[in-house]
């Protein structure tokens, strides 16, 4: 019976890891396809992708390998974009599509990714 609560608790885990992965998917492909398009257009800023690519990447493995940290880390990346998007938004339409195509996933893949840890026994 305890092996069965253990089998199950493994699967509620990875399925939580599974849909913080793909909500978390959403900012990455989006940071690609700017850097990819910036780049082929021969704007200079198309690094600055790179970067967020780069530490979005970081921060899902983090998530992935350490679900306990890697998940408030999430939220707490989720709100610091939000500060600085606040604080630098031209207009307050293209702050709060950032935040909704950037932020919300990071918040909603952090929760998942804190289920996750939440509910492993190795971590």
């Amino acid at each position: 019976m305890a092996a069965l609560r253990a089998e199950q608790r493994e699967r509620s885990v990875t399925r939580h890891k599974q849909f913080g992965l793909a909500f978390l998917a959403v900012p990455i492909m989006i940071f690609t396809l700017f850097a990819i398009g910036e780049g082929i257009g021969g704007e200079d800023g198309w690094w600055g992708h790179l970067i967020q690519l780069a530490i979005a990447i970081a921060l899902l493995g983090g998530a992935w390998y350490v679900p306990r940290l890697g998940g408030p880390a999430l939220i707490l990346s989720a709100f610091a974009l939000g500060w600085w998007v606040i604080a630098t938004a031209d207009d307050v339409a293209s702050g709060l599509s950032t935040l909704t195509i950037i932020g919300l996933p990071l918040v909603i893949s952090g929760v998942f990714f804190t289920l996750a840890g939440r509910r492993s026994p190795r971590t």
